[in-house]
């Protein structure tokens, strides 16, 4: 795998790998990470091309999924902390 670029994109890392014949676009924000895989057959052989696929209305998306994902991560280190101060072992099931 081999990266071939990076998206602009403010707030977010955004690099473009390419590997045999997919194209994975990582999204990285606030030590949380989230990847996209296509096939290149798909006419996405160059990140002008990926561009184009994760347009301004993805991209509000994938904002909305990093704040869903840094809440549920947020509310389990809550859960772990007072598990933690409390001596007690937490629940997993």
């Amino acid at each position: 795998m081999r990266i071939i670029g990076y998206l602009e994109h403010p707030g977010m890392v955004v690099t473009v790998f390419k590997n045999d014949n997919k194209i994975s676009v990582k999204f990285e924000k606030n030590l949380l990470e989230l990847v996209f895989k296509v096939r290149e057959d798909l006419h996405l052989s160059d990140v002008a091309e990926v561009n184009k696929l994760f347009d301004a209305e993805f991209m509000v998306k994938i904002e909305a999924i990093f704040q869903e994902m840094a809440a549920a991560r947020d509310n389990a280190l809550l859960r772990y902390q007072s598990n933690v101060s409390t001596g007690s072992e937490p629940d997993i099931f």
